[in-house]
């Protein structure tokens, strides 16, 4: 339950963090001709994939030798919860970071928001333990349905209430990722000149 929940909220915070902290941090590659701040984000990206699942890995494993098994129970929607929150933090991420070239208070403004949005998205308990008037508030959230939908693709001694809404993720990562890439686009002629 707890591992889900960090290893969702960490892919999706550390990515978008590792983002906005690409142009400021290796400036010293973007001096070269072919290398633009899209790359390095892509690539730091990737690196917060495989470092937080590989931590992952290690814990299943080691829960595994004390006799803690783990049943999946529906392997397309924890493969699309993975992909979405992977493609989420990338393009919240680059849509931050880009904005942060214009605006340097966003850097600073998503450290705050970040606290927040570890509270809000269901990391310690699922959407039924949230009290009743601010639950529709927070099924918008796609964080907390991507890690509650997780949850019910690999739970089968607990009973989650089904939270995901496919069309509404897609739309909303699709969205950010469009928003990014036109605002990277013009965040990149910016450090050009």
């Amino acid at each position: 339950f707890l591992l889900i929940g960090f290893l969702f909220y960490y892919i999706f915070s550390e990515s978008v963090s590792k983002c906005i902290d690409a142009i400021s941090a290796n400036s010293a590659l973007l001096s070269f001709p072919h290398v633009i701040p899209l790359d390095i984000m892509i690539s730091r990206c990737i690196l917060v994939f495989f470092t937080n699942t590989q931590s992952a890995l290690v814990i299943i494993l080691l829960a595994y030798m004390f006799g803690i098994t783990l049943t999946i129970n529906n392997y397309s929607q924890l493969f699309f919860c993975i992909s979405a929150i992977t493609l989420l933090g990338f393009a919240f991420g680059v849509l931050l970071a880009s904005l942060n070239v214009f605006y340097p208070l966003v850097g600073k403004i998503w450290n705050f928001a970040n606290r927040t949005l570890f509270f809000a998205s269901g990391v310690f308990f699922s959407i039924d333990r949230i009290p009743a008037a601010y639950q529709e508030m927070l099924r918008w959230n796609p964080l907390l349905q991507l890690i509650q939908g997780a949850r019910e693709a690999m739970s089968n001694a607990l009973y989650f209430e089904p939270t995901i809404n496919y069309p509404y993720i897609c739309l909303f990562v699709l969205s950010c990722l469009c928003f990014g890439l036109l605002i990277e686009q013009a965040s990149h002629r910016r450090l050009e000149q």
